[in-house]
């Protein structure tokens, strides 16, 4: 879903290049319009870090602008 918002509703070409405004609020704004049924919005942010953790450990493609220096506070899981 994050990644369809990605390429039809922004100009990012990359995951590095997404910024936290976009991680948050513009998708929670596109997800309430276009997604009915689906998860609850309230999940969305716990998702939002697991994605971006999994692309810094598996995929080594670390976004600062997302993660921050906070890291380490965003690993619950």
């Amino acid at each position: 879903m994050f990644n369809e918002f990605l390429a039809w509703q922004t100009d990012v070409w990359d995951y590095s290049e997404v910024t936290k405004g976009i991680a948050n609020t513009y998708f929670k704004q596109w997800y309430r319009r276009k997604v009915w049924g689906g998860p609850s919005i309230e999940k969305i942010p716990v998702s939002m870090k697991k994605f971006f953790v999994f692309l810094k450990e598996k995929k080594g493609i670390y976004n600062k602008k997302v993660l921050g220096g906070k890291y380490l506070k965003l690993c619950f899981f």
